[in-house]
Order: structure tokens, then C-alpha cells, then sequence
């Protein structure tokens, strides 16, 4: 059997060159960048490309007429997509993310630089090269509290759009529809007639935490359910979760997302609790993951529309010249697994 051979990512550069993803990224395809990296250090990178087969993409001064009915989209300056990593990053929210925004801006002929703000020297040099006119626009990426990212954009009047910060802006903001997909887990939990149920929270500093905290209890008091307790992520061990469903009865688990659905999972086991029979799990939030989960019923974050949003909102602003668009909320989905059935 003939298999296609994988074309090399920046990533796989990386290891063979021993550098991060920002310098790689400048200096294969950064052009126009005002960071410099070392000789030393731009010439390992070149040749780790050249020995792994890595094509750097040819940047146009001008974009050709644009597929999909966008004309006159004119910019000879990339986008940069500012990549905020945390913790949560292991369930792949930034790869299918990004996939998707990337696949985006090359159907319309947009270079992209990446930028992993992730320490002082590269948003030191990210104001530097927004300050000289470096960058088109920016999409960022779980934009933290303390970031003034939208801020050195807003300044220096430059296209940015915001995808899942860590706090809602007033404005250029991509963000799941939290709210919705809460009022779906709680109408599907009323169609399987839970009764009794035990919310395992994330005391998240992200916005969404405390909103889907919020619309829950406001919604379990219009309905024929109880909330009998709240149970915080980092007591999360057999002797107490055991203790708390024994005394109240609990039929249903509702979850803050899938990475808290599985530990509780395995808990239950230990306890041996069969998932559906004895006890139904349900998550508020399923990540796109490696690990084999599809199984979960969850509402599900489409985090691959919102990076065709995402590049589709940076290309509108770029050809008509705008700062600035209202929030863009994404619809969230019901996906039904095999960890709920009718109590």
C-alpha cells in the first residue's frame, strides 16, 4: 500500500533545530519581521528546512481577486496569529483552532505569521513590530487577563479579532455560545428525567466558568430538578465524591467540561459504579481531544467554526478597512455519547 508522504511542519523544525515555534516561524517566513534572531541560529533553522523539505510560502505584494465571492482584498503585510497557551491546551483547542483559521487565510492568499505570546521578550516584540507597521491585522487566541494585546492594535488602528478570551471585550470578540449550550444540557437532562444532580465546577478565571455556573442554577430553579450540591475540581478523589452521591441520592453528574467527565469516570469506577447504569455523566464543555472520549454526551465547542470565523471576520475588516465588529457568538451542540440514559 502507497502512503502520502507527510509534508514537514514548523513544528517538526523545531526539534530538529532546537528552537522555539516563534523563531522558526520568523525566520522561514517572516520577511518583513523586525525581530533577528542569531546567524547561528537563522542558518540551523534554514538547514533543518532544507534537510526535512520544508517549503517557506511565497508572499504576494498584492492578493489575486479572492475566491468565495470576496474581491480586492489587498494587503502585502501577514496576519498575526498571537497563540495565548495554557493549561488546557493538551485537549487540542489551539491545533483544530488553528487548522482551521489557517486553511482559511490561504484560500484567500493571506500570509500568516505565528506568535506564541507566551513571554516578555516576544510581547515586547510583538508592540515593536505592531508599532512599525509589521502586521495587517491579528487574530489572538485565549487572550489572558493581563494581555493589552487588543490595546496595542486598538492604538495603533489595526484589525484584531479576539477567539475565546479569557475575559468578554466590549467588541472583536469569537466566543462559544455558552449560555445556549447550557439551556440544551438542561433541557436534555429534563428529557432523560435526571432528578437529582451533583455539578463538579472548574474555579476557572475564564469568563465561561462562571457563566455556565450562573445559567445552570438560574435554570435548575424553573425546572423539575434539584442541584444538590456543587463539588470543586480540586477535591476530586473517590472518599468524598462517594460520600456526597451516597447521601444525596444523585443520579446525574453535569460536569464543567470533558477533562472533569473523565476523572469522574474513573472515580466511579473505583467505586465500582457502572456509567449509564447506575449513574449518568454529562459534560458542559467537550474539548476536541486525542484521547479516545467521543463516547461523552457533551456539549460540544465547535473551536473549527470558529477559526473559519475568525479568518473570514479578519478578511472582511482587512478589505473594507474597519477596526472594529460586534461579538460574534458561535452555537454550541448537543453530542450525544454513551455516559447518559433515561433515570
Amino acid at each position: 500500500m502507497i502512503t502520502q508522504k507527510k509534508k514537514p511542519t514548523l513544528k517538526d523544525i523545531t526539534k530538529l533545530a532546537g528552537c522555539s515555534l516563534a523563531a522558526a516561524s520568523t525566520i522561514l517566513n517572516g520577511q518583513q519581521s523586525s525581530v533577528r534572531y542569531s546567524e547561528e541560529l537563522a542558518l540551523r533553522v534554514r538547514e533543518s528546512a532544507q534537510k526535512l523539505g520544508y517549503q517557506p510560502r511565497q508572499r504576494k505584494p498584492q492578493l489575486q481577486v479572492a475566491r468565495r465571492g470576496v474581491v480586492d482584498v489587498v494587503s502585502s503585510l501577514p496576519v498575526g496569529v498571537i497563540i495565548h497557551p495554557f493549561q488546557s491546551s493538551v485537549d487540542g483547542m489551539e491545533s483544530i483552532f488553528m487548522e482551521q483559521l489557517s486553511r482559511q487565510l490561504e484560500r484567500f492568499d493571506v500570509s500568516q505569521q505565528m506568535i506564541y505570546a507566551n513571554d516578555e521578550f516576544h510581547v515586547a516584540r510583538l508592540r515593536e513590530r505592531v508599532k512599525h507597521k509589521g502586521l495587517g491585522a491579528a487574530v489572538t487566541f485565549a487572550m489572558g487577563i493581563e494581555d493589552n494585546t487588543q490595546g496595542t492594535f486598538d492604538d495603533a488602528n489595526l484589525p484584531i479579532v479576539m477567539v475565546n478570551p479569557y475575559k468578554v471585550p466590549m467588541h472583536n470578540a469569537v466566543l462559544p455560545d455558552d449560555e445556549q449550550g447550557v439551556h440544551q444540557a438542561c433541557d436534555f437532562l429534563t428529557l432523560i428525567g435526571a432528578k437529582r444532580v451533583l455539578y463538579v465546577v472548574n474555579r476557572t478565571v475564564h469568563y465561561s466558568g462562571e457563566l455556565r455556573q450562573k445559567v445552570l442554577q438560574s435554570r435548575f430553579k424553573t425546572m423539575a430538578v434539584q442541584m444538590v450540591g456543587e463539588f470543586d475540581h480540586t477535591n476530586l478523589s473517590k472518599q468524598p465524591l462517594s460520600r456526597l452521591v451516597k447521601r444525596h441520592r444523585v443520579d446525574t453528574i453535569v460536569t464543567y467540561n470533558n477533562v472533569m467527565a473523565r476523572r469522574v469516570i474513573k472515580i466511579l469506577e473505583q467505586m465500582q459504579m457502572k456509567v449509564p447504569e447506575d449513574m449518568n455523566v454529562l459534560s458542559l464543555a467537550g474539548l476536541p481531544s486525542t484521547q479516545n472520549d467521543q463516547t461523552v454526551t457533551q456539549i460540544a465547542i465547535p473551536f473549527d467554526q470558529m477559526g473559519r470565523i475568525a479568518a473570514d471576520l479578519c478578511i472582511d475588516m482587512i478589505k473594507h478597512k474597519q477596526t472594529k465588529f460586534k461579538n460574534v457568538l458561535v452555537p454550541e451542540y448537543l453530542k450525544i455519547g454513551t455516559t447518559c440514559r433515561r433515570v
